[in-house]
């Protein structure tokens, strides 16, 4: 509205016209008190002296009328289509207690019918609040159970909103080999996009199309847009990387390489160490899925010694070949045979490290022990006697090791040998002088074979003598093919008579029969230089001579 004081009355405002129309230089005002009494419009300068000022109506009741206020700018990009006339952001949004009804015009009411359409209720975005719209309005107002009048106001401006604002996307995040990887999902037909430092997300931000993958820590933010929708809220999520140190180690502790690897994710080995007398086997965890800090260890497996014939007659130091079945115990003897005199000896027992040395029981046979007390490997066994007066010439078992043979061990050849520097005095005699001696290694041979099932059962009973009983008699329904590998009840290869007293004894829990495989606890050395031929005092077993003539019966004697 424009007010004007007409001259002769300076005190008072005398005429009001209403605005129809403004230039740069004039406004268009539609009034009367004219000449001939009509309402005519009119063009007035913006310099008349007469214009005392403008105003607009303020209602007290009714509906609020619709200015039409310069349109918000809508967002950057190619998300929204700004040439739609039913995308309501190419209007602005009203204000909160914003009230409109049928007779309203203006932006606002174009506002309204563009969300109306977007909701699903059509009606003509002119701008006119006319009953094609009250309709419109009042079939979404039903269908959010809100008051049914046909009229727009702060109740259905917030369904209104909250029906168009697009859902705020998900951030989810899962442990990478890499670092943490970074998943956003939205609803179908949004567009989602991101930052990562923190900063609220714009259609100029990262553009979501796939998960990624950050390495350090982060908070990422991502917002869903939708052509003809309202931005979504801000989804934002904090993310904390988690690193663990991995280090390999070598047999004896020295360290070989550390690495820092992100949570779940895969170490890279070091190359392939090496040990004299020894075959890199691999490492004793892995160390592709880390979650923790993690020690891997070198593991090697021992060669096998170069085996040279040893005279019969040679000073031996003689390792006990075993054999026996993984998740059990072994004891393996070691033993001196034709000792030409020592007084002080040093051995070094090697072993493979897939099994593992629990005790060590000194037979006393040699005097002046001082073996270590820690289960290392090598071990050394060491029996001094320096105030001696005269060589030992003791022959026979030195001691027993007992070994843990694990669960998960596989069938094979687990290698158990002993050295010394003949150079170094490490065995030597009264005189002060090296005595050299043969070394004959031994070996835990680990097997699934359950020693004294002679059928196959799994199990070891009185059935297993009977039926090995009758094998060895050759009853013909008794054949070798019945037998199973575990008849042979002292691992020697052969299944005879010895096996059966052994699995007899064994089963009648006789305490040196306990364990088979069973071992006469003599180690090879105990026979070397035995000789052959019988002697008088020797037991004998004597088939005796009879004569007889042709179709005789004739009974012949065995004795023992």
């Amino acid at each position: 509205m424009v007010f004007f004081d007409w001259p002769g009355d300076e005190y008072h405002w005398d005429h009001v016209e209403i605005v129809i129309g403004v230039s740069s230089s004039e406004v268009t005002t539609l009034g009367g008190n004219t000449g001939d009494n009509n309402v005519k419009s009119r063009k007035w300068s913006l310099s008349n002296s007469n214009i005392r000022g403008y105003g607009v109506p303020k209602y007290t009741t009714g509906s609020t009328p619709s200015p039409d206020p310069t349109p918000t700018p809508a967002p950057s990009g190619g998300v929204q289509d700004l040439t739609n006339p039913k995308n309501p952001n190419k209007y602005s949004t009203p204000p909160s207690g914003t009230y409109l009804n049928v007779g309203d015009s203006g932006n606002y009411v174009r506002w309204l019918q563009a969300c109306l359409n977007q909701c699903g209720y059509s009606c003509d975005v002119d701008g006119q609040f006319g009953y094609g719209t009250a309709e419109a309005l009042k079939g979404f107002q039903r269908a959010y159970s809100l008051t049914v009048d046909g009229g727009f106001g702060p109740e259905c401006r917030t369904k209104i909103l909250e029906v168009l604002t697009v859902a705020a996307p998900t951030i989810t995040t899962a442990y990478d080999a890499n670092g943490t990887r970074v998943t956003i999902s939205g609803s179908s037909g949004t567009t989602i996009f991101y930052t990562t430092n923190g900063s609220t997300p714009t259609e100029s931000s990262n553009k979501y199309t796939g998960s990624f993958v950050l390495n350090g820590a982060a908070t990422v933010k991502a917002v869903a847009m939708q052509n003809c929708r309202y931005n979504s809220h801000v989804s934002s999520y904090g993310i904390t990387v988690t690193k663990h140190t991995v280090t390999f180690k070598d047999w004896n502790g020295t360290v070989l390489k550390t690495q820092s690897v992100y949570h779940t994710g895969a170490a890279t080995a070091p190359a392939n160490p090496t040990r004299t007398g020894y075959t890199f086997t691999g490492w004793d965890k892995a160390f592709t899925n880390v979650t923790a800090n993690l020690v891997v260890t070198a593991q090697y497996v021992q060669n096998e010694p170069v085996s040279t014939p040893v005279p019969s007659d040679a000073p031996q130091i003689v390792v006990e070949s075993k054999t026996t079945s993984a998740g059990s115990t072994v004891a393996v003897n070691i033993s001196i045979a034709n000792n030409p005199g020592i007084v002080s000896m040093t051995l070094h027992v090697n072993f493979d490290s897939r099994v593992e040395l629990v005790s060590v029981q000194d037979t006393g046979l040699l005097p002046g022990k001082v073996h270590s007390t820690v289960m290392l490997n090598p071990y050394t066994l060491a029996w001094e006697n320096d105030s001696a007066t005269q060589n030992y010439t003791v022959n026979g078992t030195l001691v027993t090791l007992t070994f843990n043979v694990p669960e998960n061990l596989e069938e094979g050849d687990y290698a158990v040998s002993v050295s010394y520097d003949s150079e170094g005095y490490e065995i030597y005699d009264f005189n002060a002088e090296p005595v050299d001696f043969a070394v004959v290694n031994g070996k835990i041979s680990v097997t699934d074979i359950i020693y004294g099932d002679v059928n196959g059962d799994g199990k070891v009973n009185n059935l297993d003598r009977l039926i090995l009983t009758r094998y060895l008699a050759n009853w013909p329904d008794y054949p070798a093919s019945r037998i199973k590998p575990g008849a042979d009840t002292n691992a020697d290869g052969k299944i005879n008579n010895l096996d059966r007293l052994i699995l007899t004894r064994h089963l009648a829990n006789w305490p040196d029969y306990a364990t088979l495989p069973w071992s006469s606890g003599k180690s090879n050395a105990s026979v070397v230089g035995a000789e052959s031929g019988t002697k008088d005092n020797e037991p004998k077993i004597i088939v005796n001579g009879v004569e007889a003539a042709p179709g005789d019966t004739v009974s012949v004697g065995i004795e023992i």
